[in-house]
């Protein structure tokens, strides 16, 4: 499922920023890659909820919050960070596209989609970096 992927590498995006051991970063672009492979919809953007099997008739795409955020807007916020930590251009395109998939959803319905409007602004927004530098072992 979608959600598994996104709700993972959000996670080791979590953990890299904790950390900042590349390893993190490494798994979560294999991830990202097989996520992308897995459940994109290269077509309209964004991406299905569900992996195609044959025992699927339907497979959904949404991008609305429930009791959790919507997958969606946690896969393209996690290409986008992505982006600001590698410079691969390719995790901003499909971030983009997936904001511009759920584009009308948002309009229509902002209160169910405020994680895809946080995607949006981001997207939208120059990306902020701070740099601290000294040594692991100094208090100060």
């Amino acid at each position: 499922m979608l959600e598994d992927y996104a709700y993972l590498i959000s996670g080791l995006l979590e953990l890299y920023r904790a950390t900042f051991d590349e390893e993190w970063i490494v798994w979560a672009e294999d991830l990202t890659g097989r996520m992308v492979t897995r459940f994109g919809d290269a077509d309209k953007g964004g991406f299905l909820l569900a992996a195609e099997r044959p025992d699927l008739a339907v497979r959904q795409k949404a991008a609305r919050d429930g009791a959790t955020p919507s997958a969606n807007a946690l896969a393209g916020q996690a290409l986008l960070e992505l982006h600001q930590l590698t410079g691969r251009e390719e995790y901003r395109q499909i971030a983009e596209a997936t904001a511009k998939a759920f584009a009308g959803s948002l309009s229509s319905d902002p209160g169910s989609h405020s994680r895809l409007a946080i995607l949006c602004s981001a997207l939208t927004s120059p990306a902020m970096q701070i740099a601290v530098a000294g040594s692991t072992d100094d208090p100060e």
